[in-house]
């Protein structure tokens, strides 16, 4: 058998040909050589983008593992602070507690000492007073034995002759005594009980007479007052007061006065008036002594 020869141009076509096959049997659409390539390519890009994702993962959880830590924390620095503040004010107020509880043991005695100073000074001021109020019911009633004059002028400063005061009245009760002999036509302006001018207190200017004190009374509580000059007795005769006249009961009935009691034996005008003089005027149904005077005194 003979051997063949190849020619170069043989031979060339020959790798030509051979390379052709072993790049389309590498990089063929088809090719397996190629899938496995794109599927090494595919499964390196997965796990790179696992491995992102892992780390991305796990970056957030230490983010937010950071943040709340970092939130616990805080919280846990302001409970801690709220609970010294709490001891703080635990504190002082225990302190201030055995402070006071000091100060009101300490004090105690002073105040029961000084409660008991006032009790004992309240005492006595009590006791005093009492002593004092015995001595002076002991010498009021020493001064009421030795000097009983004394105490009842005391009693009745209006009488002291230092002051320009008297006394006057008005009355014709003895005429209630004896109306079957007084003017039928004057009952209707007889007085209750006989009382004309009750006891009054008059101040007057030193030297006036009975007359002219009882003149300016009577005025004063306009009261009606008729009187006549009497030549005879170099004096003022009374007529009348009230509109009760003399003979208006009896043919011995008639104005009298008298002072302190005492009936004077001249004219009102004549007599003058002292300090405290009692003044009366009464009305005489028997010429005097039915008011304790005789008409043969007046006239």
């Amino acid at each position: 058998m003979k051997n063949r020869k190849f020619s170069p141009k043989t031979f060339i076509a020959f790798v030509v040909i051979a390379i052709v096959l072993v790049i389309s049997f590498v990089y063929g659409g088809n090719a397996p050589g190629y899938k496995y390539i794109e599927k090494t390519k595919d499964e390196s890009l997965r796990t790179v983008s696992t491995c992102d994702q892992k780390e991305m993962q796990t970056a957030k959880k230490y983010i937010a593992g950071n943040s709340l830590g970092k939130k616990a924390a805080e919280e846990e620095e302001i409970n801690r602070k709220e609970e010294k503040t709490k001891d703080n004010k635990e504190s002082e107020l225990k302190e201030d507690k055995e402070i006071i509880e000091k100060n009101i043991t300490e004090n105690t005695p002073d105040k029961d000492k000084k409660e008991t100073t006032e009790k004992e000074t309240t005492e006595k001021e009590l006791t005093e007073r009492e002593v004092n109020n015995e001595q002076t019911v002991n010498e009021s009633i020493a001064v009421t034995e030795d000097e009983p004059e004394i105490i009842e002028e005391k009693m009745h400063p209006e009488e002291q002759p230092n002051d320009n005061i008297c006394y006057i009245s008005v009355v014709c009760d003895t005429i209630i005594s004896n109306l079957e002999f007084f003017n039928k036509d004057k009952l209707d302006i007889l007085p209750d009980r006989g009382i004309i001018l009750p006891e009054t207190k008059v101040e007057f200017v030193p030297g006036e007479s009975v007359f002219s004190v009882t003149h300016k009374v009577l005025k004063s509580n306009k009261i009606h007052f008729e009187f006549t000059d009497n030549p005879m007795y170099s004096s003022v005769y009374v007529e009348g007061i009230s509109n009760i006249y003399e003979f208006d009961c009896g043919d011995l009935s008639g104005w009298m006065y008298c002072v302190n009691g005492d009936f004077p034996n001249y004219g009102c005008s004549g007599y003058k008036v002292k300090p405290g003089d009692r003044i009366e005027w009464k009305y005489t149904c028997d010429l005097g002594e039915d008011v304790g005077s005789r008409f043969s005194n007046q006239r």
